[in-house]
C-alpha cells in the first residue's frame, strides 16, 4: 500500500492492474474493506474495473461467508456490460458448495449451462461432481461426468479423481474400480 501510495510522486499512474493487484492482497490479508475502498477510489478516479477485479472480490465474499453479498454483487455483473466469465461462475458455484448451498450452486451451473456466450468447462464440471459427491449424489455426479465429453469437456485425471474418491467415500469401490480401468484404457 506505501508504494502504491507513492506511485504518483515518482511519476507512475496506477492503473486497472495495479489496483486489482493491491486489492486481491488486501482479500488475501483479510482486509476485505481495505479492498472495497481501493474499488471505489478506483472508480472515482476513473478507472473501469474489468471481470478479473470483480473476481477477486467475489471470491473473497464467498470465503468469508458473506454470501447475500457475493450474490448481490454477481447479479451486478450479470446486468451489466461486463459479463462474468466461466472464472467468475466456478469461483460462485464453489464457493457455495462449500458454504452448503447445493441447490443454489446447482442453480447457477444450470443457468451457465443454458447461457448464451459461455459454457462450462472442464474446472466447472469437476466443481459441481465434487459437490455433488460431497453431497452422497454420486450417481447424479457421475451421470454429469459422462455428459461431460458431450457438452465439448475433456474429461481430466482431476476429473476422473474427484468421482473416483466420491465413489470410495460412499463404499462403491467396484465402481472406482471401473473408473480407474477407464482412465487408464485412455491412457
Amino acid at each position: 500500500k506505501k508504494l502504491f501510495d507513492e506511485m504518483p510522486q515518482n511519476g507512475l499512474v496506477p492503473n486497472k492492474v495495479t489496483y486489482t493487484a493491491l486489492m486481491d492482497g488486501f482479500c488475501r490479508e483479510g482486509r476485505t474493506r481495505d479492498a472495497q475502498e481501493l474499488l471505489k477510489n478506483m472508480c472515482d478516479r476513473g478507472y473501469v474495473p474489468d471481470i478479473r477485479t470483480y473476481n477477486v472480490l467475489l471470491d473473497d465474499l464467498l470465503k468469508k461467508g458473506q454470501l447475500d453479498a457475493a450474490r448481490t454483487l454477481f447479479e451486478v455483473l450479470e446486468c451489466s456490460w461486463l459479463r462474468p466469465s466461466v472464472v467468475t461462475y466456478n469461483t460462485l458455484i464453489d464457493g457455495l458448495y462449500k458454504a452448503g448451498q447445493p441447490d443454489s450452486a446447482k442453480e447457477i451451473f444450470s443457468r451457465l449451462c443454458v447461457n448464451n456466450y459461455l459454457q462450462p468447462n472442464t474446472i466447472t464440471y469437476n466443481i459441481v461432481i465434487s459437490g455433488h459427491c460431497e453431497l452422497g449424489l454420486v450417481d447424479e455426479a457421475y451421470e454429469l461426468f459422462r455428459k461431460m465429453e458431450d457438452s465439448g469437456c475433456l474429461r481430466t485425471r482431476g476429473s476422473y479423481n474427484v468421482l473416483i474418491r466420491g465413489f470410495l467415500r460412499h463404499k462403491d469401490a467396484l465402481d472406482a474400480v471401473e473408473l480407474i480401468q477407464d482412465m487408464m484404457s485412455r491412457g
